[in-house]
C-alpha cells in the first residue's frame, strides 16, 4: 500500500514555485529548480505533479485562495491585478521581485 502524500512536503513545494517565479520568472522554472529550492525529492514533486505545469497551477489556485481576485474583463490585466495583489500581501513574502507577467502589457 502506498504512503499517503504528504501536506509538508506539498507546501513546501508551492512556496518554492512561488519564490522562483517571483524572483526569476515562469521561464525558469524548472522541477529540479524547485527540488532544490524546496528540499523535496524530485520523486516526491513527481507523485503530487504530473507536470511543471501542475505545480504552477496548484501554486495559482494557492494564492488565489487567499485573495479576491479582479475580473477587469481581460485576462492579462487580471494576471496583472492579482501580482499587483499579491505583491503586497505579507503572506506571500515576494520582496520587490517584478511581475513575470506584465512585462510588455499596459493595463
Amino acid at each position: 500500500m502506498a504512503r499517503p502524500l504528504s501536506d509538508a512536503a506539498r507546501a513546501k513545494m508551492i512556496q518554492a514555485t512561488r519564490e522562483i517565479i517571483a524572483l526569476h520568472g515562469l521561464d525558469t522554472l524548472t522541477i529540479d529548480a524547485v527540488a532544490r529550492q524546496s528540499g523535496v525529492a524530485k520523486t516526491t514533486i513527481y507523485r503530487h505533479f504530473h507536470t511543471g505545469d501542475e505545480l504552477v497551477l496548484a501554486a495559482v489556485d494557492d494564492m488565489i485562495e487567499h485573495i479576491d481576485p479582479p475580473d477587469t474583463g481581460t485576462l492579462e490585466i487580471d494576471m496583472v491585478r492579482t501580482w499587483e495583489i499579491v505583491a503586497v500581501t505579507p503572506e506571500f513574502d515576494i520582496g520587490d521581485a517584478p511581475s513575470p507577467i506584465a512585462d510588455g502589457l499596459t493595463p
